[in-house]
């Protein structure tokens, strides 16, 4: 059947776009060729690029995990707990 999708099997799917994006931002070889080797349609290899490239820039960017400022707050008053009960404790 002609009219069907190529499916990749999940494991290779990360390697196989990995491969696909390092190879397209190389231009080594032209889009069709890479089409063909990988069995995607060439339309979506340039939305890839487009896409790897205009997102790139967050590589660089300092993460902030969202997480990170509720577990500092929990862990400040968590110690200042901590030192009052061992300053209730060392009083007694």
């Amino acid at each position: 059947m002609t009219g069907m999708r190529g499916q990749h099997v999940p494991e290779q799917g990360g390697n196989m776009l990995r491969n696909l994006h390092l190879e397209a931002l190389k231009e080594r070889e032209t889009i069709e060729a890479l089409a063909k080797k990988y069995d995607i349609h060439p339309n979506q290899i340039n939305t890839w690029k487009r896409e790897f490239i205009s997102k790139s820039e967050t590589v660089f960017e300092k993460s902030t995990d969202p997480g990170r400022e509720s577990k500092d707050k929990l862990i400040e008053t968590l110690y200042s707990r901590i030192g009052e009960l061992s300053v209730a404790n060392d009083f007694f």
